[in-house]
């Protein structure tokens, strides 16, 4: 077989494995994108949504103008659940010497008087001039997002 032939035959060869590769992957783009637009992806996110602006919507309740906030979870979700939902706004700090409030993400018993967000609520925990301790929540009736 000829130089030439050889050299044609191995660029259609690499070209129609570029194609086929091209073809796979805009298939895959296509149905990723059309799981991203489904109306069970479309609820879940909304739902989402809903729970963090309802805790977001109790932290500025809990929270007083000049407050440094303190996380006081140990537990890696929530902590990460609270600082979504406060984070872009309040201010935060680590040590806890240094806040003048913590916040803990607590979950409600399904009965609770409490103002919930899908069934957990922010609570605020700050010790007064006087030296009092004093835990808060948001009153109200239940939220379910």
């Amino acid at each position: 077989m000829a130089r030439g032939v050889r050299m044609t035959l191995g660029g259609l060869l690499i070209g129609a494995l570029g194609l086929s590769g091209l073809a796979s992957t805009a298939l895959h783009a296509d149905a990723t994108a059309t799981g991203l637009v489904s109306s069970s992806a479309v609820r879940a996110a909304d739902r989402s949504n809903d729970y963090y602006s309802c805790l977001e919507a109790q932290g500025h309740r809990l929270l007083h103008h000049g407050d440094v906030v303190y996380v006081g979870e140990a537990d890696l979700e929530r902590w990460v659940i609270i600082t979504k939902a406060i984070g872009g706004w309040a201010r935060m700090t680590e040590h806890r010497p240094r806040a003048t409030v913590a916040l803990l993400l607590m979950d409600q018993p399904p009965k609770a008087h409490w103002s919930t967000c899908d069934g957990q609520a922010l609570v605020s925990i700050r010790r007064t001039p006087t030296g009092r301790v004093v835990m808060a929540r948001v009153a109200g009736p239940g939220r379910n997002p």
